[in-house]
């Protein structure tokens, strides 16, 4: 069936782009949430993105999944994006809009011969398990933090991933991509015009959550620097989670928004492409 609405919505990214444990409000306890957490109801029905397709009724394709890595995400859209499903997209509508999150640079996916299939991994410290066991998967995963990886490598590796598909989306004229942060603003060495807010230090989710609750001008100092509650799973650009869990403003469980945090980033991301969709794209 083809789609009356002119307008196509891609988001790729995180957990915090799929929406998980967006139904969670404070005070709910951990068996209510473990209830909730990966439901895709609640993560559309409190989600952002649920937000942001009613607001400018338009059709929607999601890639974004809990505990994925930019490298999984850039798979994914390979995958999409090659296929007869998206050239179907692209034919049925008139604008195309990608709002695409990059998250910490401590995940990975890669192929294990164990359960013979592509597996996300998460890069800790080497005293840190992945598992309550030591096994294959915990040896490969601290082997590779401790001999070859680097946060700066890391980054130079999805920067050039982004200028590689803002290169192939040209080939598109009705697409128009933006990048952003989901947490941790990362210092890119390239500017990259189509970068949400790029032109700020500080751009990440999870800063705009942490800005919005302090009232006034925001000195850098209190939101940043606080111990953060596991930096085995984030690169050094993730600074803000010390402050998020100290004034309740994710949930104490898996740290992601509650329902008012996840309406704010919805918010944000109408008031950014307003003027975008206003004017055709």
């Amino acid at each position: 069936m083809i789609s009356k609405k002119k307008t196509l919505l891609i988001t790729l990214g995180c957990s915090w782009t799929f929406g998980e444990g967006a139904g969670c409000e404070p005070g709910m306890s951990l068996k209510e949430y473990d209830k909730i957490r990966y439901s895709s109801d609640y993560a559309w029905d409190f989600g952002w993105r649920r937000y942001v397709v009613e607001h400018f009724d338009v059709d929607h394709v999601n890639l974004g999944e809990s505990g994925s890595s930019n490298q999984k995400q850039f798979h994914y859209a390979k995958n999409y994006f090659l296929s007869s499903k998206f050239a179907k997209d692209y034919k049925n509508h008139e604008h195309i809009i990608v709002l695409w999150g990059l998250t910490t640079l401590r995940r990975n996916f890669m192929y294990f011969k164990d359960s013979k299939m592509y597996e996300n991994i998460f890069l800790k410290e080497e005293n840190v398990f992945q598992t309550r066991w030591n096994t294959n998967k915990d040896k490969m995963t601290k082997a590779i933090y401790r001999y070859c990886y680097d946060d700066d490598v890391a980054l130079r590796e999805v920067q050039s991933d982004i200028l590689h598909w803002n290169q192939y989306f040209r080939l598109y004229p009705k697409i128009k991509n933006f990048w952003y942060d989901i947490f941790g603003s990362k210092k890119y060495t390239t500017k990259i015009r189509n970068f949400i807010d790029g032109d700020k230090d500080k751009r990440d989710l999870l800063y705009q959550i942490c800005k919005n609750h302090l009232s006034g001008e925001v000195e850098k100092w209190k939101i940043e620097g606080r111990e953060n509650y596991d930096p085995n799973f984030l690169d050094k650009y993730s600074t803000c989670f010390g402050y998020a869990e100290e004034h309740d403003l994710v949930n104490p469980y898996s740290f992601h928004p509650y329902k008012t945090g996840y309406k704010f980033i919805g918010d944000y991301f109408i008031k950014f492409l307003t003027p975008h969709i206003e004017d055709g794209l």
